[in-house]
């Protein structure tokens, strides 16, 4: 059985290359836009904004065709290791029950089902790339555009200030990068217009498709076992919903109504790192005692305080989130402005500070530090 912090490692490499996709074009729109702190005459800043206005469409698409193309080869690797591993992990139960256990390649069912979820899965990373917008912080609300109409437009700007004295080269290009620093690229979902940052999208639909497959596997497994009866997964920072009916053993009716399988907030729904696998009574054993699962349930319920504020021990994981979110935000600001050349110290100084927080609260709640997740970055605008 996976253990939360297996699952939770799953996607990391596919919010590593959105975040890498997320860098190559904010870096792309910086590095031109600062080409035009070198031109001198009106007429050749026309030249270069005609030039940059009918070069960087193409340029983008060949830019989110070749992440595409690196993306899917991932994917598909990824999934085929994720689905032996899932598929084999009952092989013991088959040879307990003495039905015989069909070799993976063998099984066309199973491979038919995993080229199912890999196509599910991969034209969900082509909607996101498809979505993919930048959110613009004014002074009184947040406007959204994509990545070509935000260049359009900023070279524009560039030409109507240079042109009539309001700002110089350098002034203007300043603003501009440092409007872009503190963006980003993002996605809008639903309709209420809520954001999020292209790497948790990434990494919910990648997710999405793992649970489908480990799940469709579980129920598979079990018909051909002749079993009725599923162990659920369980971790001791699950959300205090899910902490209630984690770890114990489930028919497959009770896995809808007790655990939600199927619905958003259940089993394997939003960002829900449980899975559940096949088991038979008599013969497999729990991996959880209930006394384990009471210590689990113990903590998830302890609520410490904060800053003023309360917190169960998810929330505080949540928490933690944000701020690692947010300390990745300020090093692509980082980025952004050094490749530029402008002044990163103010933004250095909030990402001190905002890792300061970041790892007190983490011993104040007993949490582990993930700062790989902000580090992904880093390693993305490294190597670029």
């Amino acid at each position: 059985m996976f253990d939360a912090d297996e699952i939770k490692r799953i996607p990391e490499w596919l919010g590593k290359v959105f975040l890498s996709l997320e860098y190559d074009v904010i870096m792309d729109i910086v590095r031109r836009l600062s080409l035009a702190k070198e031109i001198t005459r009106s007429a050749d800043w026309q030249l270069y904004r005609v030039t940059q206005l009918r070069t960087y469409e193409r340029d983008y698409k060949k830019l989110i065709q070749t992440f595409l193309g690196s993306t899917e080869k991932e994917l598909d690797q990824m999934l085929r290791e994720m689905l032996e591993k899932s598929y084999a992990r009952d092989k013991r139960l088959y040879e307990a029950q003495g039905i015989p256990f069909v070799p993976l390649e063998e099984n066309d069912q199973m491979l038919q089902l995993m080229d199912a979820v890999y196509r599910q899965t991969v034209d969900a990373a082509e909607n996101i790339t498809r979505t993919q917008i930048i959110v613009i912080r004014g002074p009184t609300k947040l406007t959204s555009e994509t990545p070509v109409a935000y260049f359009q437009r900023k070279l524009n700007e560039a030409t109507v200030e240079i042109s009539t004295g309001v700002f110089d080269y350098n002034a203007a290009i300043k603003k501009t990068v440092s409007e872009l620093a503190s963006s980003g690229i993002r996605v809008v979902e639903g309709d209420k217009g809520r954001r999020w940052s292209i790497d948790v999208v990434a990494r919910r639909a990648i997710m999405t498709g793992l649970a489908q497959l480990t799940g469709q596997v579980a129920q598979i497994n079990a018909e051909k076992l002749g079993t009725d009866y599923f162990e659920v997964s369980a971790h001791p920072t699950a959300r205090p919903s899910h902490a209630v009916w984690q770890g114990r053993v489930y028919s497959s009716a009770q896995l809808k109504t007790i655990c939600g399988l199927g619905t958003g907030p259940g089993l394997c729904g939003w960002n829900c790192y449980h899975h559940y696998d096949a088991f038979i009574p008599g013969i497999s054993k729990r991996k959880y005692t209930d006394e384990d699962l009471r210590d689990m349930l113990n903590k998830a319920q302890t609520v410490k305080e904060y800053g003023g504020k309360r917190y169960t021990m998810y929330e505080a994981t949540q928490a933690m989130r944000a701020m690692e979110r947010a300390m990745r935000r300020q090093e692509l600001d980082i980025a952004a402005l050094n490749a530029a050349g402008e002044d990163s110290n103010p933004v250095k100084i909030r990402r001190r500070e905002t890792y300061k927080r970041y790892k007190d609260f983490a011993e104040t709640f007993g949490l582990q530090e993930e700062i790989q997740r902000v580090t992904l970055g880093r390693e993305v605008w490294k190597g670029n």
